[in-house]
C-alpha cells in the first residue's frame, strides 16, 4: 500500500486523469457533443461515466487501512464521522449553491435546466449523502455527487462486515467477495431488462458494491502473507464473475473495465512508478480532484447562466471552451485545497486528515 506522501504521486496522478474524463463526460453529456466531433467522451464507443467505478475501485483499495483498526476497536461513529467530515459540508454547499444557480436559471430561461425542477427539500437529502443507492426517491441536486452517496453505503456496509467478521471468525473476504456478487449481479439483471430499485439494492448500489469490494479484496490480496490461499480465491471469484457474462454478454465488457482499474492502481502503486511520476505537483493535484468532482456540475450551471445573460455570443460548445473551463475548474480546486491544508478555513481544517481512507 501507498504510506507515504512521495508514494502517493503516482496514484494521484491516476487520479487527475481519470477526474478530467469525468468532467469532459458530463460537459458533453450536458452540452451535447460538438459540432464536428472527432472524440466524443459521452456517446462514443466507451461509456466514459464508467471511470466513476475507477473511483470506487480505489477508494476499496485504500480502505484496506482502515480494516485493523476496526478489529483493535475502532468504533462506527468515529470511523464514519470521519468520513462524514470530509465531504458532508462540501456537498451541502455545492446543492445548495446548484439549487440557487437552478432558480436563477429558470428565472431567466422559464424552463428547468437539463429538464430536472428540484425543491427545496431536497436539498437536505442531498446534503446528507443519501439521495442515491438508499431509500430516497428524489432528484439528484449536482447529480455527480451520486458518488459519494454510494461511497457512503460502501463504507457503511464495509465496516458492518469487517465488525461481523472480527466477532465471528468468518474471513471478511467472503462477506466482501458477496457484496461483489450483489453489485454484478443487480448489474447483470439490469442488463437483461430486469429492474431491481430497492433500498440498499438498486443500479446505483450495484456500481458502488462490485467496484468497491472488487478493489478492497485486491488490497486485501497484495497484504496477505499467505497470498497462495487468496492467489486462488481471487481466481475463483473473477472466474465466477466471467460466468455472469453468458447470462448477458454485455457484462464482459463491464467486468473486464474493474479488474483494468484495479490493474492499474496496482500498478500506479509500485515503487517503479513512483520513481517515473515524482513531481510534488501531481500529489496536490490529486488532493484537489475531490473539489473538482464536487462541483464541476455547479460550476458548469454558472457558465451557462453567464452565457444567458452577458456573452451570448459566447461558444460553450468546443474542445476550446471545455479545456478552459477543466483548467478553470483545477485551478479553483487547489484554491480551495490549499486554504483548507493552511488552516484559513477553521471549520474544515481537519477535513482532509483522513485521506488514506
Amino acid at each position: 500500500m501507498i504510506e507515504t506522501a512521495n508514494k502517493k504521486r503516482a496514484l494521484a496522478f491516476l487520479r487527475i486523469i481519470a477526474t478530467i474524463l469525468i468532467v469532459f463526460h458530463h460537459y458533453q453529456q450536458i452540452l451535447g457533443d460538438f459540432p464536428g466531433v472527432k472524440v466524443s467522451f459521452y456517446s462514443g464507443r466507451f461509456y466514459f461515466g464508467n471511470i466513476v467505478e475507477f473511483f470506487f475501485v480505489l477508494s476499496g483499495y485504500l480502505t484496506y487501512t482502515n480494516i485493523s483498526k476496526i478489529e483493535n476497536g475502532l468504533n462506527f461513529g468515529a470511523f464514519y464521522g470521519r468520513k462524514a467530515k470530509r465531504f458532508l459540508p462540501w456537498i451541502f454547499f455545492s446543492s445548495l449553491v446548484y439549487y440557487l444557480l437552478h432558480i436563477v436559471y429558470v428565472y431567466i430561461n422559464n424552463e428547468a435546466w437539463i429538464s430536472v425542477y428540484p425543491h427545496w427539500w431536497e436539498i437536505l437529502i442531498n446534503s446528507i449523502g443519501m439521495q442515491s443507492g438508499w431509500f430516497f426517491a428524489t432528484n439528484r441536486l449536482n447529480f455527480s455527487l451520486w458518488y459519494i452517496s454510494v461511497l457512503f453505503l460502501c463504507y457503511g456496509w464495509f465496516y458492518s462486515l469487517t465488525w461481523v467478521g472480527k466477532k465471528t471468525g468468518i474471513p471478511r473476504v467472503l462477506f466482501y467477495s458477496f457484496f461483489v456478487f450483489i453489485g454484478i449481479g443487480i448489474k447483470t439483471c439490469l442488463y437483461s431488462g430486469i429492474l431491481i430499485h430497492a433500498p440498499f439494492f438498486n443500479g446505483f448500489s450495484a456500481r458502488g458494491y462490485a467496484a468497491f469490494f472488487f478493489g478492497l479484496i485486491v488490497a486485501c490480496l497484495l497484504q496477505k502473507k499467505n497470498r497462495r490461499d487468496y492467489y486462488i480465491f481471487v481466481g475463483i471469484t473473477i472466474c465466477v464473475l466471467f460466468a455472469f457474462c453468458f447470462i448477458n454478454t454485455n457484462m464482459l465488457e463491464y467486468i473486464v473495465m474493474i479488474v483494468v482499474f484495479a490493474l492499474l492502481i496496482v500498478l500506479f502503486s509500485t515503487e517503479f512508478m513512483n520513481k517515473i511520476i515524482n513531481l510534488k505537483v501531481f500529489e496536490f493535484l490529486g488532493e484537489s480532484t475531490l473539489y473538482v468532482y464536487i462541483w464541476h456540475i455547479p460550476a458548469l450551471l454558472f457558465c451557462v447562466i453567464i452565457k444567458d445573460l452577458v456573452f451570448h455570443g459566447m461558444q460553450l460548445n468546443s474542445y476550446f471552451a471545455m479545456c478552459i473551463y477543466t483548467i478553470t475548474l483545477f485551478l479553483v480546486g487547489c484554491v480551495f485545497h490549499s486554504l483548507i491544508k493552511r488552516g484559513r478555513c477553521s471549520i474544515y481544517k481537519d477535513i482532509n486528515s483522513d485521506r488514506k481512507d
